[in-house]
């Protein structure tokens, strides 16, 4: 894999690696995250697909900047990578806050250019709404109860904002997946230091959208994966993809398959296995995919 470079039309300089042969593969990384959290992901796509992974503004080693927190302006960034690339057709695989921004550049730019989607793990909107019933903050993967909080804490430091972040995040009891010999691997890898302003800019914005119109008009090949035992994601969201999304796989990692939030580090087996299934399937009819 090798790393480069391009600038956004604000001069925001964003970091991408890429490598591989076949159909092109983005991928579109979630909050806080970076390309060493797919060290088990990236190489072993790249054996079927020619596989661009963006780091966000923000992220990884992209530019630190102040300004472009927010969803509109990270679609706006996919937007001109794409263009960079000069890409007419190209599977897009997208984690949490990634599929936000997938969802934010279908509504500005449409989905013409998406062969096959992939959608890791979160809803149509992070925020809860207290004037909304439980069942419908959980169909739609509601996670936050005060984003303000979050920003507030965020704005101290990247240490409580993360700690306040857990605190209003669900958390499974039965939850195994630390246990992941390949998790604890990349959590042991060097990150990036980040800055907690932009950081909590970044987590208000993104927890005030609701994208369920945008979900209703998908008409791509898409794959849904969510976790058992994740922080971010119920049962009645995936039931809610089902209903909303005409041409839908469903990927579940379970408990024992060490389904967490970011499933794709804990079991990358399994995980790199059923992307490539889905992405290199020809058939149009629906099934789910768990093994």
């Amino acid at each position: 894999m090798e790393d480069s470079y391009f600038f956004t039309n604000d001069g925001v300089r964003l970091h991408y690696i890429h490598g591989g042969q076949g159909k092109p593969l983005v991928i579109i990384h979630g909050y806080r995250s970076e390309a060493v959290e797919y060290c088990h992901n990236l190489e072993e796509l790249s054996r079927r697909f020619t596989v661009y992974f963006l780091e966000h503004r923000g992220h990884g080693s992209s530019d630190r900047v102040d300004y472009g927190a927010r969803l509109s302006r990270l679609s706006m960034d996919l937007h001109q990578f794409l263009e960079h690339l000069n890409l007419q057709k190209t599977h897009i695989m997208c984690h949490s806050m990634g599929a936000l921004v997938v969802f934010n550049y279908i509504d500005l730019f449409g989905q013409d250019i998406i062969d096959k989607l992939i959608i890791i793990d979160v809803g149509p909107r992070l925020g809860r709404n207290p004037y909304e019933s439980e069942k419908t903050n959980k169909e739609l993967g509601g996670t936050f109860t005060d984003v303000w909080k979050i920003y507030t804490e965020m704005k101290q430091s990247v240490e409580k904002g993360a700690l306040e972040f857990l605190n209003q995040a669900e958390n499974h009891p039965d939850d195994i997946s630390e246990e992941s010999p390949f998790y604890q691997y990349s959590r042991n890898l060097p990150r990036k230091k980040q800055d907690p302003h932009f950081l909590a800019s970044l987590i208000l914005n993104i927890s005030t959208n609701d994208f369920r119109d945008v979900v209703m008009r998908i008409a791509v090949p898409t794959m849904y994966i969510a976790g058992e035992t994740s922080r971010a994601t119920t049962p009645l969201l995936t039931d809610w993809y089902k209903k909303n999304i005409s041409d839908l796989r469903v990927a579940s990692f379970t408990r024992e398959e060490y389904g967490r939030h970011s499933m794709f580090c804990a079991n990358p087996n399994k995980f790199n296995c059923v992307v490539t299934e889905f992405l290199t399937e020809q058939t149009a009819d629906k099934k789910s995919i768990s093994n």
